[in-house]
């Protein structure tokens, strides 16, 4: 089966595209950001869970170690939650832009995806309040790349 390449025909894949780029992308892009942030709150609780005062004594640096081991560890999943949350964000917008660009190439695409995106609920594309295109921020660690 080909992708058409203009006409009323095209408004489908169109609107398949602003589903994916729209809705599909950011909704799994905000669930990486939650989880990105909440990944990072765990280190206000560092000093209660590795707190030296009540570790019984000859152990200190053990759990030292273990501090540091659990620290790292949670930089690399947070840090890998926040780019993935980044990456698909990104990729959202790019596909929206293509999908844009190609309706633009085809006034009669154009219409039928505006009539698309507009009447039709499979999507979720008709009430805006359904959806939420901003994507909450992330918290990357000190030793991650912004």
């Amino acid at each position: 089966m080909s992708m058409k390449t203009k006409g009323w025909e095209f408004w489908t894949d169109l609107g398949e595209l602003m589903s994916v780029g729209q809705i599909q992308l950011p909704r799994l892009a905000s669930s990486f950001a939650v989880a990105n942030r909440a990944v990072a709150r765990t280190a206000h609780h560092d000093q209660e869970m590795f707190n030296t005062g009540m570790v019984p004594d000859g152990l200190e640096h053990s759990m030292s170690e273990s501090h540091r081991l659990f620290g790292e560890l949670r930089d690399l999943v947070q840090d890998a939650m926040g780019k993935t949350a980044d990456a698909l964000e990104h990729s959202g917008r790019v596909i929206v832009h293509v999908a844009n660009t190609y309706a633009a190439t085809d006034d009669e695409a154009k219409a039928a995806m505006r009539s698309y995106v507009k009447n039709d609920p499979t999507y979720g594309l008709v009430h805006e309040n359904v959806v939420d295109f901003n994507v909450p921020g992330v918290v990357m660690s000190d030793h991650g790349e912004s």
